[in-house]
């Protein structure tokens, strides 16, 4: 008699694990598909943060030129006024020649600031400043893009989670937490790329 009512059971703990693993796998292919998603999100931002990240080194490099530039041009126009100065306290100042090596000099320190080949230092300045912000712009859109992959690593980990647990409620609080986790990271990337951040 005992056999009889333990069949029943049996059968109801089989229809319960098959119903367990029926859910387990509809989970593991809603997951599968979220962990893709975001993989493909991680490595577009991976992808953009890399060409930020050239274009930062870019616009460091030509900062670094027009900088040097401009020093050589202050270095050049501030011994040609020394110069200048320096040959006007001479005590045979009052020699033509010297007289006309001074307004040389002073031509040529005049020349260094205010030239018509778009070198002018003035133009340099701003040309430094105009690069320096925009290698300050790609370099917050690379570190942007970097903390967007690594919360896309860390959400995928967690979907990853999700699927190892046999347990209905924890493995559905890992995927929804990934999930968010994933759309906070993809916002996050968007606002960094639109420059909100």
């Amino acid at each position: 008699m005992s056999d009889e009512i333990e069949m029943p059971n049996e059968t109801l703990e089989r229809h319960e694990q098959a119903h367990e693993a029926q859910e387990h796998t509809h989970h593991g292919g809603r997951i599968t598909l979220l962990i893709l998603i975001l993989a493909m999100a991680a490595a577009i931002a991976g992808k953009i943060s890399a060409e930020n990240e050239m274009r930062y080194l870019t616009f460091e490099i030509e900062l670094s030129d027009t900088w040097a530039q401009y020093q050589g041009k202050a270095d050049r126009q501030a011994i040609a006024q020394g110069f200048a100065s320096l040959a006007a306290v001479l005590p045979n100042a009052a020699d033509p020649a010297i007289q006309t090596l001074i307004r040389q000099m002073q031509a040529k320190a005049a020349d260094l600031d205010s030239n018509d080949k778009g070198d002018r230092k003035s133009q340099l300045l701003d040309k430094a400043k105009t690069l320096q912000a925009d290698r300050d712009r790609a370099a917050n859109k690379m570190e942007g893009y970097s903390l967007t992959v690594v919360l896309l690593a860390i959400s995928i980990g967690l979907g990853s989670a999700s699927m190892l647990s046999r347990q209905s409620l924890p493995r559905r609080v890992l995927a929804v937490i990934s999930a968010v986790a994933g759309i906070g990271a993809a916002l996050y990337g968007l606002a960094v790329g639109s420059g909100l951040v």
